[in-house]
């Protein structure tokens, strides 16, 4: 009866009009362990959130208007002299406003909830990885980089080095253009939004490899400096998460081997006798942590800026 039910319900959401809130955010989260992590969790310090910021992902979730935006809806988002559009119904605008470094905190935040979680598993980690690339150049392909700026010189810097692989992290969210979620064909098993954007992120790191190699070096066809150390260093890695939480399938992975990594620990520390059952409870608490994460940030990003 629950599968003929869940099959009915998934006739009439795809039904709905492509732009209606209600099936972006039902193929948003379908199948997304990640998603539903922070509905069934016990509030702790690690997995809560303010009652504004657990009344807007509510919403979110549903699909609804958060209730916080609605008498707030037509007034002008104003920042520094500079106008970002309207407050609409679902808080589109004010979450893709580029103010007062709302969507950088919201990445950072996911970013360091991920590297605590890798050094509480045993990684090597480092954040915000500068020189990977620099430290690699011959003395000679330097001083042709001397009129660069600091933030030139390093090329790419990707977002965290665990042991010897290093990964790029980016988020999605709901935009005015109605790309991010919509289109594709989910066949992966993961939300389509996140899955698109981590081939994306793929792709961009070789296209910036390749302009940095045209514009420091001057090569035009064939591997520079820069691609050949992407390529020794094995690419970085993408991971990708949603503003419902969701995870792209490279995150999905990683959490994965870490709740490995982590099982001996969570084994001794709640007296589990079989290894497998603790990986497996290693990754829930990991994912409501993680989860809990995106939907704090993207549910206070989702508010008021003023």
């Amino acid at each position: 009866m629950e599968a003929w039910r869940e099959k009915q319900l998934d006739a009439e959401v795809l039904a709905l009009h492509v732009h209606d809130r209600r099936r972006l955010c039902y193929r948003a989260i379908k199948g997304s362990k990640s998603s539903v992590a922070w509905v069934t969790a016990w509030p702790s310090p690690a997995v809560s959130m303010p009652p504004d910021n657990l009344c807007t992902m509510a919403a979110w979730f549903v699909g609804e208007g958060p209730h916080l935006l609605r008498p707030l809806i037509g007034l002008p988002l104003r920042s520094k002299g500079k106008e970002w559009g309207v407050v609409d119904e679902h808080g589109v605008a004010v979450c893709c406003a580029r103010m007062d470094g709302a969507l950088r905190t919201c990445h950072d935040a996911v970013k360091h909830t991920i590297a605590r979680s890798a050094v509480d598993a045993g990684f090597r980690v480092e954040v915000e990885v500068y020189g990977v690339f620099t430290r690699a150049l011959r003395e000679a392909d330097r001083r042709r980089m001397d009129a660069y700026s600091v933030r030139e010189k390093q090329g790419l810097v990707p977002d965290l080095q665990l042991d010897d692989s290093h990964y790029e992290l980016k988020g999605i969210r709901v935009d005015s253009s109605r790309t991010n979620y919509n289109g594709g064909v989910r066949s992966t098993g993961f939300s389509t939004g996140v899955a698109k954007k981590e081939l994306s992120i793929a792709n961009l790191m070789v296209e910036k490899a390749a302009k940095l190699d045209r514009d420091t070096f001057g090569v035009a066809v064939g591997q520079g400096p820069w691609q050949r150390r992407l390529e020794e260093i094995g690419g970085i890695k993408p991971l990708a998460f949603g503003q419902f939480g969701e995870m792209g399938p490279g995150l999905e992975a990683l959490l994965a081997s870490m709740a490995k990594r982590g099982a001996d620990e969570m084994a001794d520390r709640y007296l589990i006798e079989n290894r497998e059952a603790a990986v497996g409870v290693q990754m829930f608490h990991m994912r409501q942590r993680w989860g809990a994460a995106v939907t704090r940030v993207a549910g206070a990003n989702a508010g008021p800026p003023w």
